[in-house]
């Protein structure tokens, strides 16, 4: 199937033979990055004899709302580099700085404000970027950008610099980023694709860009701004570093410090043994409870639910790691006592390497109709192998291959993957297909599976019982992306025996085709600035021809004045569960978002319809409402309360089965950058309890922190009837020794 499929991309292309790497850039987008004699003083303020006393760029253009415009402010860039960092300087002109939105906040969590983000291809073949960003507190964003979907990861974190200061009529960033937390080649003549980006919330979300956007352009490298770096030295210094780290936490159901105290200590490391290839490593790290996941409904779903990775060793790379197919879900290793990681690049080839031993097993067991999760204290050993070689030939971007296994309890579960991906019609038409095998030798102990008793697919039983099976899973999808119209397929094949145990499969037993329309208008007047209309159908059968699912929806998006979002769907569906079919099923959907001005923000949503009671496997009907209120009285202070209701009935509205209330509470305080204090309350009315939690943070980087706060639970009925459960006290430090 991929020869065929590479043939048929061949041919298609024929006609349109330009690669990705022939286009030349006009002069005006390449800059020559100046070597900086003298170390910029990264404060904020930009001298005179700094950067070569001249902008590097100055000519930024109006991406949105009204595309190709003169914007109403001047930006202006500065920069340079030595041997061991890049220096750029941004500095953000303004007409009326009351209105500036700029406020103290946690890594990631200031897109509300106005902000410069960078946007660096290190590379220079249009896949993965770096993103830097700030606003003008100095509060840091940074992630990745896959070029390729146009999704932007925020979990990686790198370590890096900058320093803001406001002024009367601008503002001024000064990014210093060391390149050894940057990946690229090491030729001697470095071509970096970038982007800048900068977001201006006012009555619109203005946004200014360098190189001027397209919405007909695919990629936000399609105008070519680069960055040209000549030097026969080596950039950055090979870096090694530990990260011993303590935890000790005290744990009781009654008074406070007088239950049992328990300790922690592990270690990490880190190498950059070259510009393209990074190591870490850990021993017994702490992946405990001091981020946890946020409160999510997991009620009347047959699907198992999906969480993010936070945990900092499974970040970097974990895009090279993530499939359409769902094949490794790192969260799949729960309790490591050891892992190891190596990430980077040779030539045209990215590959990501990850071992661990994990010493508390969870399974993702998918079915045809729903998932299950098992929870073990069993030890298993994982091995990932991703490598992704960057073609840019015939219409062919970048094709790779992975090997996931892990063992454990006596079985284990390999997975051989490979994809392509290809751009044809000048890049607006994407392909891609991706291709799994995998090998199952079930564990031989039943008692991990007491649930799935009577359970069978195909000619196995569902329990652990010592079972060999392979299986196999295909997906081919396209999208085709233009300035007033998004269009895109799927099919997605998988057999009923098709597992991966890394993976995040819900369901198996699946033959799955569907197809998307979206236009698109970008009106700018009577205080509508974009209109997206949405309609899409999906059809899926299982292995024997019969029907599993049948749903077509329609929506349309909104987007208006003082950053306010409506939209609005409707979704007609049928579905298969446990041999019976439901027909004629739906729901209906609203959701409003507004941020009408720096002190305030509101989100709301609402949902109700015709669905399956999985519980009792018949028709019911549910509805789900919540509302989110987030205050910033002050540039150092964020509120958020936030309210969730789902119930579920038997009739239309009547014979109520479910009724979940949740409320969420949560103020955090930052004295200044690296110091941030949160106090945050959740409650569920159903379990009637109360869950209240603080914390004092200290995080002058991704790699030093220390944490000390306190978990407490209570059974409470009212402001004068409550009871303590249980505690916990925590304390954990963690330092960067740079060796």
């Amino acid at each position: 199937m991929i020869e065929s499929l590479f043939m048929i991309l061949l041919l298609i292309n024929v006609q349109n033979p330009e690669s990705f790497n022939d286009k030349k850039n006009d002069d005006k987008l390449t800059i020559f990055l100046p070597r900086l004699e003298r170390k910029p003083t990264v404060d904020g303020v930009i001298e005179d004899d700094e950067y070569k006393g001249k902008a590097i760029i100055t000519d930024f253009t109006e991406f949105a709302p009204v595309e190709g415009a003169k914007p109403p402010v001047v930006t202006e860039v500065f920069g340079g580099y030595d041997n061991n960092y890049l220096y750029l300087a941004v500095k953000c002109m303004d007409d009326d700085m009351s209105e500036l939105r700029a406020n103290l906040r946690e890594r990631d969590r200031c897109f509300q404000d106005d902000l410069i983000i960078i946007y660096l291809d290190t590379y220079g073949d249009l896949s993965d970027a770096y993103i830097f960003g700030t606003n003008p507190k100095g509060s840091k964003i940074d992630g990745i950008r896959k070029n390729e979907a146009g999704e932007e990861d925020y979990d990686y974190d790198a370590n890096w610099n900058v320093a803001t200061k406001i002024n009367k009529k601008y503002w001024i960033a000064e990014f210093k980023i060391p390149f050894s937390s940057l990946q690229f080649s090491r030729k001697s003549r470095k071509k970096w694709n970038v982007q800048f980006l900068r977001l201006r919330p006012r009555e619109n979300m203005e946004q200014y860009t360098w190189p001027a956007l397209s919405r007909d352009e695919p990629y936000i490298f399609s105008k070519g701004g680069a960055f040209i770096i000549e030097t026969s030295a080596s950039l950055g210094k090979k870096e090694y570093s530990l990260m011993p780290y303590l935890t000790l936490t005290e744990k009781g159901e009654d008074k406070l410090a007088e239950g049992e105290l328990n300790w922690k200590l592990g270690l990490s490391a880190r190498a950059t043994p070259f510009s393209n290839v990074k190591v870490d490593a850990a021993i017994n790290p702490d992946f405990a409870e001091i981020e946890a996941d946020a409160p999510k409904l997991d009620v009347n779903t047959p699907f198992a639910v999906y969480y993010p990775e936070k945990r900092p060793l499974f970040l970097e790379g974990k895009s090279l790691l993530e499939s359409p197919l769902d094949l490794i879900y790192t969260r799949e290793i729960n309790n490591p006592s050891f892992a190891l990681k190596i990430f980077g690049s040779l030539e045209k080839n990215k590959f990501v390497f990850l071992s661990a031993r994990d010493e508390n097993t969870p399974w993702i067991i998918p079915f045809s109709d729903f998932s299950t999760t098992i929870n073990s204290s069993t030890s298993s050993f994982s091995n990932v192998l991703k490598i992704q070689r960057n073609v840019n030939k015939f219409g062919l971007r970048k094709g790779g291959i992975s090997i996931v296994g892990r063992k454990a309890s006596g079985g284990s579960n390999t997975v051989f993957s490979g994809d392509l991906q290809a751009k044809l019609l000048n890049k607006h038409l994407s392909l891609f297909y991706q291709g799994a095998y995998s090998k199952t030798e079930e564990p031989e102990d039943t008692t991990l599976s007491e649930g799935l008793q009577g359970i069978t697919f195909s000619d196995y039983t569902g329990k652990f019982d010592g079972e060999d099976f392979n299986g196999y899973a295909h997906l081919i999808n396209g999208d085709i992306y233009t300035k007033h119209l998004y269009a895109g397929f799927d099919f997605e094949l998988l057999s009923p025996t098709f597992r991966s145990d890394l993976g995040f499969i819900q369901e198996n037993d699946l033959i799955s085709g569907s197809f998307y329309l979206y236009p698109v208008v970008y009106p700018n007047a009577f205080g509508l600035n974009e209109a997206r209309f949405l309609i899409s159908y999906e059809v899926n059968n299982n292995f024997d021809n019969e029907k599993k699912e049948r749903e077509y929806s329609y929506a349309v998006n909104l987007n208006l004045l003082k950053q306010t979002q409506i939209s609005l769907s409707r979704t007609n569906s049928g579905k298969k569960f446990l041999d019976k079919y439901y027909s004629n099923m739906g729901d209906y959907s609203i959701y409003l978002e507004t941020r009408p001005n720096k002190y305030f923000s509101l989100v709301l949503s609402s949902r109700w319809g015709k669905v399956i009671n999985y519980a009792v496997n018949q028709y019911g009907w549910d509805r789900n409402g919540s509302i989110s209120l987030f205050l910033s009285p002050l540039s150092s202070i964020r509120m958020e309360i936030s309210y969730q209701r789902y119930q579920l009935f038997r009739e239309k509205w009547s014979g109520k089965v479910n009724d979940i209330t949740l409320l969420h509470s949560k103020i955090e305080y930052f004295p200044s950058k690296p110091f941030s204090i949160r106090a945050e309350g959740n409650y569920s009315k159903l379990s009637k309890t109360l869950d209240i939690s603080t914390l004092l943070k200290y995080q002058p980087s991704p790699f030093t922190i220390f944490y000390l706060g306190m978990n407490s639970s209570f059974l409470y009925n009212s402001i004068e009837d409550y009871q303590f459960e249980h505690h916990q006290i925590f304390l954990k430090g963690q330092y960067r020794f740079d060796l």
